[in-house]
């Protein structure tokens, strides 16, 4: 059972999603509650931030506090925090990228998959990591497989090099996998 105390905090991070223009006013506070509070708190304060539009600013503010939440040896934070990486983080923000390789040998496949992921907000400007993506096709999961596929197929033309793994995709016995590689594969065959 949830103390009073916990509720009001959820009851607070409600309010701040319906009004995000008081998130950067109570930001001080987000930052305290991310350092100090119980887990499920932590979470919602995530999934709050989550939520918000895309912010440089503040984003750069918090990447502090979330690159110490990645450190954190609880799966659902580490979910969380890699989700608010995805949805918050400007693309030029290539430190959140360098974190999300760390992640891509987790062994949970919903922390490799949200990893791949953030790598299709950027483009591949390095060969290495169109072989980490490709890597990531040969994955037991499926979930990650399909992370991979779509990766590469936000990519397009630039993941040339991925087309035949990809198109090996398509006889993928997960059927979302097979989906998601005809796309891909009419996305990197563009010209």
């Amino acid at each position: 059972m949830l103390s009073p105390h916990t509720k009001l905090r959820r009851i607070a991070v409600e309010v701040l999603a319906k009004h995000p223009l008081l998130v950067t006013k109570h930001l001080k506070k987000l930052r305290q509650i991310l350092k100090t509070h119980t887990l499920p708190v932590q979470l919602d304060t995530l999934w709050l931030l989550s939520r918000l539009k895309r912010r440089p600013k503040l984003a750069q503010s918090l990447w502090p506090l979330l690159q110490r939440s990645l450190q954190t040896s609880s799966l659902q934070k580490l979910k969380k925090t890699l989700w608010v990486l995805f949805k918050m983080f400007p693309r030029s923000h290539k430190a959140s990228l360098e974190e999300a390789v760390t992640f891509l040998h987790h062994p949970h496949q919903d922390v490799r998959s949200l990893a791949i992921m953030l790598f299709s907000r950027y483009k591949p400007l390095h060969p290495k990591w169109i072989d980490l993506v490709i890597k990531a096709l040969h994955d037991k999961q499926w979930r990650v497989r399909r992370a991979a596929v779509t990766t590469l197929g936000v990519w397009g033309p630039l993941a040339k090099k991925a087309e035949k793994e990809v198109q090996a995709r398509l006889n993928d016995p997960a059927y979302p996998v097979s989906i998601v590689a005809q796309f891909s594969l009419l996305s990197i065959r563009k010209r």
